[in-house]
């Protein structure tokens, strides 16, 4: 008995010591992501003739919230709720405190530190070879029309929640359509979620939101402070539904929003929960005909994950980036050469024929769920 309490003592400490050295490690790499991307921003924005009243507000709301700090201190705050609400041994620290033992945690914190270090920032600039960066620059300088700033503080906030939801439910449409799905399969590879995994992005995906979401947004004006306060309760829920932690009853998820339930469902490995319960408010999905309620015993039998796939949950993690991206171009070519010839075979008609992966690791089309969507 006492050796056997000896053995887990030690193997208790060596995963808080390996847990402490990948900490300092991120820590190193937030810090050096973070003093690179500044230098060049402050290099290739200086005096270029931007809206720079406009800007240096949107800076600052941006830079309260939106900083690596401010990104750890949302999820930390849902960390701790999580746990006093579903207890230790449910919460996602418990999944996380056990890394070393999951690879699909450990491709949360790879990709995690990836966000809040600005090391993503700088992976989206070099495989866009600067393209990303310049959209970046006009979608936070360039435009600004004000044409939303007229209306009142409320009044912006709900033409806000429409317009936004209304883009990000075809963005993320688009990108589980053909070529665009190998880019979001890192998100949907998650074989568990945590309160990490809405981070769980790659960089790529962060130029498409930028081109299809954000930089509509930009373009309409809002006022920055409604803006950023939109986006803070914007992740806190990106946060919420990718918890263990449910909310909401049948009401909610039918009229109000898509819950944690329901974006399990999103995130199921079982071909008829596959294109369902893409948005952020039921509408989109209900008018669309996506929307998926689950039933009691769906829930409780649910899996995630994408099957095996050698580029994910697997060790090499910044060569298995590139690959991915090298991927996503080979299947973009094939596509365009596709559609060429025939037009029709990549429309927007066709998003439902989505480039799903079976969990055997195949590749194939799947259209929405008819059996229980609603």
């Amino acid at each position: 008995m006492t050796k056997a309490k000896t053995g887990g003592s030690k193997v208790d400490m060596r995963r808080a010591v390996r847990a402490f050295g990948g900490f300092v490690a991120g820590m190193l790499l937030v810090g050096i992501g973070t003093v690179v991307v500044t230098i060049l921003r402050d290099d290739l924005f200086s005096d270029r003739g931007f809206n720079s009243s406009r800007y240096l507000e949107y800076e600052t709301w941006r830079r309260m919230f939106f900083t690596p700090l401010g990104v750890v201190a949302l999820t930390g705050l849902y960390i701790v709720f999580e746990c006093w609400a579903l207890g230790f041994r449910k919460s996602s620290l418990y999944r996380l405190l056990h890394w070393d033992e999951d690879e699909s945690v450990q491709e949360d914190l790879f990709y995690f530190v990836l966000s809040i270090s600005s090391l993503g920032f700088l992976a989206m600039m070099a495989l866009t070879l600067g393209v990303g960066y310049w959209i970046h620059a006009f979608t936070v300088r360039d435009f600004g029309l004000t044409m939303a700033e007229s209306l009142p503080p409320a009044a912006q906030f709900v033409v806000l929640l429409f317009v936004f939801t209304f883009l990000n439910y075809w963005q993320h449409r688009l990108v589980h359509h053909r070529s665009f799905w190998h880019i979001h399969k890192v998100h949907h590879s998650a074989t568990s979620l945590n309160l990490l995994t809405p981070q769980r992005n790659h960089p790529f995906n962060t130029v498409v939101v930028n081109v299809t979401e954000t930089l509509p947004i930009a373009i309409l004006g809002f006022d920055p402070s409604v803006y950023i306060t939109f986006r803070i309760i914007n992740s806190l829920y990106q946060i919420s539904v990718h918890s263990h932690l449910d909310w909401g009853g049948e009401w909610m998820r039918r009229y109000i929003l898509i819950t944690p339930a329901m974006h399990w469902v999103h995130h199921s490995n079982r071909a008829r929960h596959w294109n369902t319960n893409f948005g952020i408010i039921s509408l989109w999905d209900a008018l669309f005909g996506t929307l998926y309620l689950p039933s009691a015993d769906e829930l409780a039998s649910i899996h995630f994950g994408i099957g095996k796939d050698t580029l994910y949950n697997s060790p090499g993690r910044t060569r298995n980036l590139v690959r991915i991206y090298q991927r996503f171009l080979s299947h973009l070519a094939r596509d365009m050469r596709k559609w060429g010839r025939d037009k029709n075979s990549v429309s927007v008609r066709n998003l439902n024929n989505v480039a799903h992966t079976a969990p055997s690791g195949g590749s194939g089309s799947a259209s929405p769920s008819t059996g229980q969507a609603r």
